[in-house]
């Protein structure tokens, strides 16, 4: 097993993707507002990628459509080395009609 660390990344926009799977923790870590709701993401560009959605538990569906926006990090916890990395939450898209 081999693991990539770099710090040479070029971050650029997130964009769309879709809701692959998703939780609602209604215990977290110390720091972390509780509860919280978390995805996992597929982007369109290829990766997946886990984070927070910013929508009730009760409203999201497998495969919806979500945008990932950057996002301030306002948790309570010392992000360490990742500090200055960028921090995104997915947003369902709202389909009109």
């Amino acid at each position: 097993m081999s693991t990539l660390r770099t710090r040479a990344a070029e971050w650029t926009e997130a964009g769309d993707g879709t809701l692959y799977s998703f939780t609602r923790q209604h215990r977290t870590a110390p720091g972390f507002d509780s509860p919280i709701v978390m995805g996992i993401v597929n982007l369109d560009a290829g990766p997946r990628l886990l984070a927070p959605v910013d929508a009730d538990y009760e409203e999201l569906t497998i495969g919806q459509s979500v945008r990932l926006e950057p996002r301030d990090y306002d948790q309570g916890y010392d992000r360490g080395d990742h500090a200055e990395d960028p921090f995104f939450a997915a947003v369902p898209e709202v389909n009109e009609g």
